[in-house]
């Protein structure tokens, strides 16, 4: 019932079609698996997101708020309550002098190719990264030596009371793919980075040639959330996973990738039962092998 009334009141501040009941969640992460979510918010703009979050809020239901599920895994008995979605609709770009702020939702690498246009540079390595900008903030996305707090000025949440707040770059605890934003009650609904002049044609030179080294190097035709695991320190969660004789290693159609030993890929019907069991393992293993913890950058969501 409770569930009913908020699907009812949001559905009165944005359109019916963006507001779905019982949606497949492997229809919504890049691993393709998972069940099914009870509700299935799509906001369009940062009010429509604050006043969502406000009704579920008030009538108790609990919520996940998500982005291009690039970086999550679903559990196949999906997600009680709701999950609210970031995505194109809510991924407005504007650009002022060397400054870009971009709304949560909006995909990496349309970022990045907004500020190439204003012939601002200096994101390049994000360009490759899956998910959005609010996800990779959050976390603080990196590749290839760079790092969203490079850039990062400063962004805009909607705190625990729902209410608009800005906070500054160096507030938000930006480390190796951590933030303090993240397991709060805290969501980015905003970013603004600084970028600077620079030669474009060279930048895109050089996401061309990122992007050559990914192809030989990573599983892209396959369905996966990128790197499963944090890399030690000291090490490369790869070469652990390989050295403990796990590369190619398969549970049901979930498997450590014979091409980077450090994603796990969907060979085409895993469950995500299979995905954390073979998570699981590799962390044994490689525990028992090498003696060391490996950490998981991806989050586990709903029932499994």
């Amino acid at each position: 019932m409770k569930l009913e009334r908020a699907h009812g009141e949001i559905a009165d501040i944005m359109p019916e079609e963006r507001v779905l009941i019982d949606q497949p969640m492997s229809e919504h992460t890049t691993f393709k698996t998972g069940g099914k979510a009870d509700l299935l918010v799509l906001p369009a703009s940062r009010s429509q997101f604050k006043n969502a979050l406000r009704l579920l809020y008030a009538y108790d239901v609990p919520y996940f708020v998500m982005g291009r599920g690039s970086n999550i895994i679903v559990g196949d008995k999906g997600i009680r309550g709701a999950v609210v979605k970031l995505s194109d609709a809510f991924g407005s770009i504007s650009i002022d002098g060397e400054y870009v702020s971009v709304e949560a939702g909006a995909k990496n690498k349309s970022l990045v190719v907004a500020g190439h246009k204003e012939g601002l540079v200096g994101l390049e390595f994000l360009a490759g990264v899956p998910g959005s900008v609010g996800g990779a903030v959050a976390m603080n996305a990196g590749a290839y030596g760079g790092e969203i707090k490079q850039h990062l000025t400063e962004v805009e949440i909607v705190d625990g009371k729902f209410a608009k707040r800005k906070i500054v770059a160096a507030e938000l605890g930006l480390s190796y793919r951590s933030s303090n934003i993240q397991n709060s009650n805290k969501y980015i609904t905003k970013a603004v980075f600084r970028l600077e002049k620079g030669d474009v044609e060279k930048a895109v030179e050089y996401i061309n040639e990122l992007g050559e080294k990914r192809r030989e190097k990573q599983p892209l035709k396959f369905p996966s959330a990128g790197s499963i695991f944090k890399r030690p320190v000291g090490y490369y969660a790869g070469t652990l996973i390989e050295q403990a004789g796990l590369k190619g290693y398969s549970i049901g159609d979930a498997q450590v990738s014979e091409k980077h030993a450090g994603f796990i890929i969907n060979k085409g019907n895993a469950s995500s039962k299979d995905i954390l069991t073979l998570i699981n393992y590799i962390q044994e293993r490689v525990y028992s092998k090498e003696g060391v913890k490996l950490e998981t950058e991806v989050k586990l969501i709903g029932e499994f």
